[in-house]
């Protein structure tokens, strides 16, 4: 069923061209100058947030570079955009860093405007990132070396923003990036995280210094931050805490946001006027940083600064938003990775299948490996997982059986219950019409002809639906149709199988519901 993602793709393409995804590439670190942006056409979120009058940094390890790979694609170059934010570990796999890292405007100002959204996120722990990244070669993502190795270069295994997160004020300009790995150096030196400050920063604290740190330029030399110097380093400095934002007066080229009280609330601004260092292009999602009783705590995230990189900038404040920082924390690994019985179906010349899923409530996934944690007996193939990856996982996996069989998976994640499945013939059974055992049988049939991966092929056909909205009826048909070939009618080719008489119903299925 590979084939469906090939024919997928296909179709997705030309619909992106249709619907305009459009987007210059750029580096993606700070949000200020969203008129003088719009003038110049370009993105609102364009980089404009590194360390000025700094000084390179070569520690504080849980101050990362994030490179991010986003959904739209240049259409000039035919290259996926890429931006660059900095981040802080706050958790042992979890980074914070600014929502617009992660959902950036693109055409800012134009009838083409829209919202991109990360694709993919690397992270990387060192102080000369450009040199690092182009050790990896063409393709970094392939390139990382695979968990839980200890290495500069790590990938995300998910990411999201604060639920109340607003493209039209840029507030509250904050998210979570999950790791793949907790980050150690090589040989095998464990980055510890840097708490968050939980109380409130007031008048009290006014004048009082605060580190910054981040990725970002040394200069910017015109105010749309397009023209930068010094990307891609490590950099710290130390600026005074101002306080809520000044509105009287009003800076030039305002935050969008910055008129209402709420999100007054949930910035702080400091003093980046010289000699003060300031966040520049390339530090946004980085942190301000304040030492209490000798303990340095993240007080607050890069979010938006002043023009050509100078006179103030605005970090968002981390008291607001403890619940989803706290919440963010415990799905770095604490939240429960639950499997459960999808149905039992009869199969074809005798016995049952037991189909199986699993719900991960983390954003990382979780290893669990075969064993006393992992125990299934009669799942001889071990085709049950051993990484839970994050998310709902409908019919990840089936086991035959006969009816006077009684299947027992036993699984016994870290900080979750131990859940015991057992199925018999007397289970529940899979419903012609259910999503989930539509697109596990036409996999079982691709899988069977090309040794497609079962699992990989439910979730793209899972996908399927949601990039074809309205059609349901249509794939089902289709996917009915791959169930029901037998192994002699598959093209298998490297990387996909199709199913040749389906492609007339394919076809037909989409110009009827898509009135083409």
């Amino acid at each position: 069923m590979k084939s469906e993602r090939t024919n997928r793709q296909s179709l997705i393409g030309a619909v992106a061209l249709l619907i305009g995804c459009v987007g210059a590439e750029q580096d993606m670190t700070s949000l200020e100058g969203q008129n003088e942006l719009a003038e110049e056409g370009l993105e609102l979120g364009q980089s404009r947030a590194a360390i000025v009058r700094g000084q390179t940094e070569n520690g504080r390890n849980y101050v990362m570079n994030l490179r991010i790979g986003y959904q739209s694609i240049n259409l000039d170059t035919g290259e996926q955009n890429i931006g660059f934010c900095s981040s802080v570990l706050f958790a042992p796999r979890v980074l914070l860093t600014a929502a617009h890292c992660i959902n950036p405007i693109r055409n800012a100002g134009t009838p083409d405007e829209f919202v991109d959204s990360a694709a993919s996120v690397i992270a990387y722990i060192g102080n000369n990132f450009n040199a690092d990244l182009a050790a990896l070669g063409p393709d970094p993502l392939s390139a990382i070396t695979p968990p839980p190795a200890a290495t500069r270069f790590m990938r995300a295994d998910s990411w999201e923003t604060h639920p109340s997160w607003d493209v039209e004020t840029l507030f509250p300009d904050l998210a979570v990036v999950y790791l793949d790995r907790q980050p150690r150096l090589p040989p095998n030196t464990i980055v510890d995280p840097l708490p968050v400050g939980r109380n409130r920063l007031g008048a009290a604290n006014v004048g009082q210094l605060m580190t910054i740190v981040g990725y970002g330029a040394s200069r910017s030399f015109n105010a749309q931050g397009t023209q930068l110097e010094g990307t891609g380093v490590k950099r710290r400095g130390t600026s005074p805490f101002v306080g809520t934002p000044v509105i009287n007066p009003l800076p030039p080229d305002p935050h969008p946001g910055i008129l209402l009280p709420s999100v007054r609330n949930g910035l702080m601004q400091l003093n980046g006027k010289a000699p003060n260092s300031n966040s520049c292009s390339g530090d946004s999602g980085g942190p301000a940083i304040r030492n209490v009783n000798g303990q340095d705590f993240v007080f607050g995230i890069s979010s938006w600064g002043g023009n050509f990189c100078e006179d103030f900038s605005y970090y968002t404040r981390m008291d607001p938003f403890l619940p989803f920082v706290d919440e963010s924390y415990r799905k770095g690994g604490q939240a429960p990775v639950v499997p459960r019985l999808e149905c039992v179906a009869p199969r074809t010349g005798g016995g049952f299948r037991a189909y199986y899923g699993y719900t991960n409530q983390n954003g990382v996934a979780v290893s669990v490996p075969y064993g006393n944690n992992n125990s299934f007996a009669r799942d001889t193939q071990n085709a049950r997982p051993s990484n839970f990856t994050p998310g709902s996982h409908p019919f990840t996996f089936g086991v035959n059986f006969t009816s006077g069989q009684t299947l027992s998976w036993r699984l016994s994640p870290p900080n979750s219950p131990t859940t015991t499945l057992n199925a018999t013939a007397q289970s529940p059974r899979c419903a012609a019409d259910n999503r989930g055992f539509v697109c596990a049988q036409a996999c079982e049939a691709s899988g069977a002809a090309c040794g497609d991966d079962y699992e990989s092929c439910v979730a793209g056909c899972f996908q399927f639906y949601q990039d074809i909205p309205g059609c349901d009826p249509q794939l089902d048909a289709y996917h009915r149709c791959v169930a029901q070939t037998p192994p002699s009618g598959f093209e298998c080719f490297d990387g996909f199988s199709f199913a040749v008489e389906c492609g007339p119903v394919l076809d037909a299925g989409l110009a009827e519901c898509l009135g083409g």
